[in-house]
């Protein structure tokens, strides 16, 4: 869901970690700097909250570490 709007995309898209530019009128998703999709708008008001969750992961639950992870020194 992005501004409000369920975005759905085809079932070779699951799993695959994406980038969404909100423009004007557009929601743009990217995956590795490749357009996969454009959709309109629906809800023309401005973004003025973020939160991000992976697809079967809850907004509480840890994601696994990989062997690329860096610990942060952010407290």
């Amino acid at each position: 869901m992005v501004a409000g709007q369920n975005i759905k995309l085809a079932r070779h898209h699951r799993g695959k970690i994406v980038t969404v530019v909100v423009e004007d009128t557009h929601l743009r998703i990217l995956h590795n700097d490749e357009e996969i999709a454009v959709r309109v708008r629906k809800n023309l008001k401005p973004i003025t909250r973020f939160r991000v969750t992976s697809a079967g992961l809850s907004a509480g639950e840890q994601r696994q570490a990989s062997d690329d992870d860096e610990s942060s020194n952010i407290s």
